[in-house]
């Protein structure tokens, strides 16, 4: 019998959240220091759009990529025998690494005569960065193991190598005319270390002998299970993070300054997802694999539907109420401007109108993976991505409208990838509660009495420029001390508000939120 309950589905989400809470902070400190010291030069603006290109490969054979396709065989072969779950394992991480190095290989020779003929810091970069991309694309596959295992801390907090590595690389090299060549080696480094502490973990849950594990077999009858869900997965992958590096040159067409206020935009953007939508999309995927029943499936799945509903939405008016705040706090020092400051929170706006969507479709995604249906995420994906690249010439080429119109197209293929799943999701299986519309209603109405609280407290201590969506464009203040004091008042009269009245009303998604 199962052990797989909503519970269970909740601790193991609390366990990625704290990992990813830990690692997020580090980033924090990581795109402060980027942000003092570096501000939105066009040296780093390069950096971040080689960084995003020489992604692409993470994200076609890493992360949701090899996880989705993994985790439900896995679980299906670890029914029969653990053991034959554990070769599955061994086997997938030999046969990734040749395919991963032979694809590096190609595309730096590829690389190497583009940089001959028309000479680029983001080729130059790019270059560096992409050996470091077989220990990433690895290490999601180790992070898949860990899942499946139980251990959603370990995979969630181990990003922290990476962070630690680039704060170092900033310090040390930070009057370093080629920084941006600095920071691409450090990429390489904190990629394999990061693979390198969660293998061992891997091996060590896995128990597996050295005799075994050198007893591989490259591309075994197993892995063949493989082919459809990676390829339909880099398919849809690949149309998103190509979309994904369109949308940094569409910045730099704008502004060569706009990669960079994406990037500061962004980091503050993933923050909820990582936390919320990821951690329980995470958590969702083992158990709604190893589902006995329809019904135990879509027990499961409302449950977190629910509570990823009521974070999103809480996170989404958050972004419009204190963001120009957090991002104060985060960056307005050194050599990030005023004006960076407040073209970041514009393009931070823009994605937080999709935030929500953004994070249901990371939930409806896994639901379908967890049913061995590759193919409607990915038609989703690649019309989403169609109407991000049409919505983009139109907003920058015809219409000239600054950075933050990459971020507004960007939720608004969200809303219509969201709409896609969430159509089929309805149509195929008849899986969302009723109960929903009412859930949203309650959770509308905390939040408008938690908006006008915060409208209040701000209007009565009569703070000024803090970037608030009702307040006026000026000058943020640069001491730090009343970074912090703004901020702080504005977020915890903002979540006080928010739960207490949840928490008065016995709203009970909110409450299970609060307990957790």
């Amino acid at each position: 019998m199962s052990i797989d309950t909503p519970n269970v589905i909740t601790k193991s989400a609390k366990q990625f959240f704290y990992g990813t809470f830990l690692s997020r902070i580090s980033g924090f400190f990581r795109d402060a220091i980027l942000a003092f010291f570096f501000g939105a030069s066009p040296i780093i603006a390069a950096f971040m759009v080689a960084f995003r290109f020489s992604n692409l490969l993470r994200r076609l054979f890493g992360e949701g990529t090899i996880q989705s396709g993994f985790i439900p065989h896995f679980e299906a072969l670890k029914k029969e025998d653990e053991k034959k779950s554990i070769y599955f394992f061994r086997d997938t991480f030999f046969s990734l690494s040749v395919v991963l190095v032979s694809i590096v290989f190609f595309i730096e020779v590829i690389l190497y005569f583009i940089n001959r003929n028309v000479p680029s810091d983001i080729i130059e970069y790019s270059m560096i960065m992409l050996p470091g991309l077989v220990f990433i694309c690895l290490y999601s596959l180790n992070a898949a193991l860990l899942q499946c295992e139980n251990y959603y801390f370990f995979s969630g907090a181990s990003p922290m190598v990476f962070n630690m590595v680039i704060i170092g690389a900033s310090l040390f090299f930070r009057k370093n005319n080629s920084i941006g060549m600095v920071l691409s080696q450090a990429v390489v480094l904190s990629f394999f270390l990061q693979w390198l502490i969660t293998f061992y973990k891997s091996i060590q849950i896995s128990n597996v002998s050295l005799k075994d594990l050198i007893s591989f077999s490259l591309f075994s009858t197993d892995l063949k299970v493989l082919i459809k869900p990676i390829s339909l997965g880099i398919i849809g992958t690949c149309a998103v993070q190509i979309n994904s590096a369109l949308d940094s040159l569409f910045a730099r067409f704008s502004d060569l300054q706009g990669p960079a206020f994406l990037w500061y935009a962004m980091r503050v953007y993933q923050l909820p997802l990582a936390l919320f939508a990821i951690a329980i999309s995470s958590a969702m995927l083992p158990p709604l694999s190893r589902a006995e029943s329809f019904e135990k499936f879509k027990n499961l799945f409302n449950v977190s539907l629910n509570k990823t509903l009521v974070l999103m939405l809480f996170s989404t008016l958050g972004i419009f109420v204190f963001g120009g705040s957090l991002i104060n706090l985060m960056y307005g020092r050194g050599s990030f401007s005023n004006s960076s400051t407040w073209q970041t929170l514009y393009c931070l706006w823009g994605y937080g109108f999709g935030l929500v969507f953004a994070a249901l479709t990371i939930i409806f995604a896994n639901v379908l993976y967890a049913k061995k249906n590759y193919f409607i995420p990915v038609v989703a994906s690649v019309v989403s991505v169609i109407v991000n690249i049409l919505l983009n010439s139109i907003f920058i080429f015809i219409f000239d409208f600054s950075t933050y119109a990459v971020a507004y197209a960007t939720s608004i293929s969200s809303l219509i990838n969201c709409f896609i799943l969430g159509v089929y999701l309805h149509n195929k299986y008849k899986i969302f509660s009723k109960d929903i519309i009412f859930i949203f209603i309650k959770i509308i109405f905390c939040l408008a009495v938690a908006f006008l609280c915060v409208y209040q407290v701000e209007r009565f201590l009569d703070l000024k420029n803090i970037g608030s969506i009702w307040s006026e464009e000026g000058i943020f203040s640069r001491d730090f001390i009343t970074q912090i004091v703004q901020f702080s008042i504005l977020f915890f009269t903002y979540v006080g508000a928010f739960f207490s009245l949840g928490y008065i009303l016995k709203i009970k998604e909110i409450k299970s939120i609060i307990k957790v």
